[in-house]
């Protein structure tokens, strides 16, 4: 979940730096779309994983896999507080 907050937190306050007087309030509609974004990579991948250990028979601890897969959320909370910082980089590449 602190993901999700962070999802929403960083998509208003990157609106809110591109164009202040535009976006003054905190747009509650973007937290669904981020809820669905996490919780679909949160069970669609798991999923994909057991299909693919069972087709190769590995043996392999469930317990094992789930903290492998929940610390692997870790590096999203770094990438998404960078993508708070107002940037025109990506903005200067589609332009060309």
């Amino acid at each position: 979940m602190t993901i999700v907050y962070l999802f929403s937190f960083v998509s208003n306050a990157a609106r809110y730096f591109a164009d202040p007087k535009k976006y003054d309030r905190f747009d509650f509609n973007l937290f669904p779309i981020a809820f669905a974004v996490v919780l679909g990579i949160a069970f669609l991948f798991p999923v994909a994983f057991g299909i693919l250990m069972r087709c190769f028979a590995a043996q392999i601890n469930m317990t094992e896999v789930l903290s492998i897969y929940g610390y692997s959320y870790v590096i999203f909370v770094p990438v998404i507080l960078l993508c708070s910082i107002p940037s025109n980089v990506p903005s200067r590449s589609t332009n060309s």
